[in-house]
């Protein structure tokens, strides 16, 4: 599993987000820095990308993710934006620790970078960055 990948995953298990954004194949959850003409065509949705940078040492790599809340109205997207802070916040907070097919990782939430106006698109877009650290060799 790539790290990408597991941000994907954590945000389709997530009963709360699917039934806004849909699941399984129906899923508006798309990796890639530029949201798709047809995501757009029904909101919400979510996309997410890597930032540039990132570190690798002592056997673990370190990638941050921006998750961007696509909606028509501007609570809709916080609120959707609200669902991935809790996704990658934790219980508590600290941060979400899993394992997925022996892929171990932890998140946090870095940012929140509030809500902007997509004019091109007519929708509102809620981003958050989150941080994801993983073992080297886990990623395959």
């Amino acid at each position: 599993m790539k790290p990408y990948e597991f941000i994907g995953y954590a945000l389709n298990s997530t009963t709360a987000i699917t039934v806004l954004v849909g699941a399984s194949t129906e899923s508006r959850i798309t990796f890639g820095d530029r949201a798709q003409s047809k995501l757009l065509a029904t909101l919400p949705a979510i996309n997410y990308f890597d930032l540039p940078g990132g570190t690798r040492q002592n056997g673990i790599i370190s990638k941050t993710y921006q998750v961007n809340c696509r909606a028509a109205t501007i609570e809709g997207a916080r609120q959707l934006a609200e669902l991935v802070i809790d996704v990658f916040s934790g219980s508590s907070g600290t941060g979400m620790f899993g394992t997925l097919d022996d892929f171990d990782a932890r998140t946090f939430v870095l940012r929140d970078n509030g809500a902007l106006v997509e004019p091109q698109s007519d929708s509102y877009n809620a981003s958050i960055d989150v941080l994801m650290t993983c073992p080297v060799d886990t990623v395959n």
